[in-house]
């Protein structure tokens, strides 16, 4: 559900995050049909009055976005999720209804989602406007991920579920708002090389898949502890 807040965000630098490219590599090649469930927004990015979206989990009345997005972020890792399936070789289709022919679904959750600043390498900067006479900005834009996945092979009635963790970070980069978009690319760009590595091996086995997910995750949980 998509809710619209009331919050200033004067101070927020507006960009347009995009997905992927549509001629990446694929790091794995795929057979088969395989159905992506709309992306579930659990990272609580919320529509402002200004039309502009979140790009930070979290109440917006207590966490302010360093960047305000005019597309909806969770939707562009959908269309993303999508186009990366579709280049590693699955005849791929998406939506809330699962066509009788599909082999495989993907359930993706959107945990949690962070555009934001680090702010360094100042001096950087400072040498840039000096030199070119280009006023650039004094932060590396960082972008973060977590995503919730559930992969269904309906014939073999297997399921598996495993999390991606993954942050990315736009180095020397003269405009902050280039900077962001850039960030969330390539945290986007890592998802996908992960998700069809994740698939072909639960393709090729589900029970070692499975057993390999649920290590990962354990692991991943005590790394946040």
């Amino acid at each position: 559900m998509m809710v619209t807040v009331s919050v200033t965000t004067g101070c927020a630098t507006k960009v347009t995050l995009g997905p992927i490219s549509d001629d990446l590599k694929p790091a794995a090649r795929l057979t088969g049909k395989l159905h992506v469930m709309p992306v579930v927004d659990s990272a609580r990015l919320v529509k402002y009055d200004n039309a502009y979206y979140s790009t930070v989990s979290g109440n917006p009345t207590d966490v302010k976005s360093p960047y305000i997005s005019a597309s909806q972020p969770v939707s562009i890792i959908e269309k993303s999720i999508t186009s990366c399936l579709s280049q590693s070789g699955l005849v791929v289709t998406s939506g809330p209804t699962i066509p009788d022919d599909a082999d495989l679904v993907l359930h993706s959750t959107a945990k949690l989602l962070y555009v934001y600043d680090t702010d360094r390498n100042t001096l950087f900067h400072v040498g840039v406007a000096l030199a070119t006479g280009l006023i650039t900005a004094s932060s590396n834009p960082k972008s973060a991920l977590l995503m919730g996945n559930e992969f269904e092979d309906r014939k073999k009635e297997a399921k598996s579920a495993a999390v991606f963790a993954g942050r990315e970070e736009a180095l020397f980069y003269a405009f902050k708002g280039g900077g962001a978009e850039r960030s969330f690319r390539l945290v986007q760009e890592d998802y996908c090389g992960w998700l069809p590595k994740k698939i072909a091996s639960f393709q090729v086995d589900p029970v070692a898949a499975d057993r390999m997910n649920r290590e990962e995750m354990a692991a991943l949980a005590l790394q946040k502890k």
